[in-house]
């Protein structure tokens, strides 16, 4: 199994960045990218004034145990450790700054590198078995958390919040860079008569996930004073637009009646960086639901194989009280988007009730997650068809947010 490590995880750096520095020179790679955390360190000198600034890199690169490396102690040092929490709480917006200055000038994004890049470090991460479901990861462009069990689900990402994030993970939790050894000898396998030890691996090149890498959020003063209405907009495009004007659009349908909901004149506005949160949340609530419909069928199936076409409250019960890989299956799947929900409340509580798109979104959410539920799944009230109208309708609700 791979282990993520500030070793392993500058060998896949080094995989996917721009070749205009000498074979020599990676020591600029690691420090510039270690600068992304530590502005203020040189890293101009080593622990050993008989090891050179190359050496030390090749050392933390291979992550050996019994060779020290002036780059590998960084992650050992409780004061910086603490100094970073701080930053990372109080001055996320600077160091996501240099994240992007990091990847524009050493990623290489012309190709496809910088997708594998991110495929390659969640494979590692979903392989790493020291690295729990409920280890988190400040990989959100407003610098919000996700977890383990929640990457599974992700697509849409902004590399350099991810590659921060990353990089504030292994910095803070993995000390002992000798932990990917194993991992970097299997990547980088040694060449007999050669010192040099080319990486030989294709981790993320065979992974299915669709992998689509978001543009950098408009800032404030970048925003148009009003959209052009002429065009229509794309979801990335209404990611990076500031809600900072009212649409046209003043009425919002709730339900099948002919009631409405007429906009507040001035609506609570919602950050650029929080679209980019709402609209990556919606991305993993929507994969998802797509996976508990392709298991209803088969939940139902197991359900009716054993008690027949009779749907009673006892007959549940007892279905949901026998062991079944399927059940927990959906049933953990089900508590994986009641958290997604959970976590997306809690962040825009406190404007939910005064902004009618935000509002109606929450309450068909909500509709979707009791509607879904296994006990309802197996009684005569899920309709399939209500469901997808359900879940088409949180799509609508989210596309206003977005605008």
């Amino acid at each position: 199994m791979y282990k993520l490590c500030g070793g392993t995880l500058f060998v896949l750096l080094l995989h996917s960045a721009k070749k205009f520095y000498p074979r020599k020179s990676e020591y600029y790679y690691l420090s510039d990218a270690l600068k992304i955390l530590y502005p203020e360190l040189p890293f101009t000198r080593t622990l050993d004034a008989k090891i050179t600034l190359n050496v030390a890199v090749n050392r933390f690169k291979k992550c050996n145990k019994n060779e020290t490396s002036s780059f590998a102690s960084v992650f050992c040092d409780d004061s910086l450790k603490n100094t970073l929490t701080a930053n990372i709480e109080e001055n996320y917006g600077k160091l996501l700054n240099r994240s992007e200055e990091y990847v524009k000038k050493f990623i290489e994004t012309e190709s496809n590198k910088d997708v594998l890049f991110v495929k390659a470090v969640i494979e590692v991460i979903l392989n790493d078995e020291d690295i729990s479901e409920e280890t988190t990861f400040h990989i959100s462009p407003d610098g919000q958390s996700v977890s383990k069990e929640e990457l599974r689900s992700m697509n849409q990402f902004y590399l350099p919040s991810f590659l921060l994030g990353v990089l504030y993970y292994v910095m803070m939790n993995i000390s002992d860079n000798w932990k990917g050894e194993d991992t970097y000898n299997e990547w980088c396998p040694p060449v007999p008569g050669k010192k040099e030890r080319p990486y030989k691996a294709n981790i993320g090149e065979n992974s299915s996930r669709n992998i689509e890498l978001l543009p950098k959020p408009i800032s404030e003063k970048e925003q148009p004073s009003k959209p052009d209405s002429t065009k229509p907009a794309t979801n990335l495009e209404t990611l990076n637009r500031k809600y900072s004007y009212i649409t046209n659009e003043n009425k919002l349908m709730i339900g099948e009646g002919s009631s409405t909901h007429i906009h507040r004149e001035n609506p609570p506005q919602i950050a650029s960086d929080d679209k980019c949160f709402l609209l990556l949340s919606y991305i993993a609530i929507k994969n998802n639901l797509d996976n508990l419909i392709g298991l209803y069928e088969e939940v139902r199936a197991e359900y009716f194989s054993t008690y027949g076409n009779v749907f009673n409250t006892q007959l549940i019960e007892s279905y949901l009280k026998n062991n079944s890989t399927l059940k927990e299956k959906y049933c953990s799947s089900f508590q994986q988007l009641k958290r997604l929900y959970d976590r997306l409340f809690r962040k825009f509580s406190n404007i939910s009730l005064l902004n009618d798109n935000l509002k109606h979104f929450f309450y068909t959410a909500d509709k979707i997650i009791e509607y879904i539920s296994i006990e309802n799944l197996l009684s005569e009230r899920f309709i399939l068809k209500e469901f997808k109208e359900l879940k088409r309708e949180l799509y609508v609700c989210s596309q206003r947010l977005l605008q």
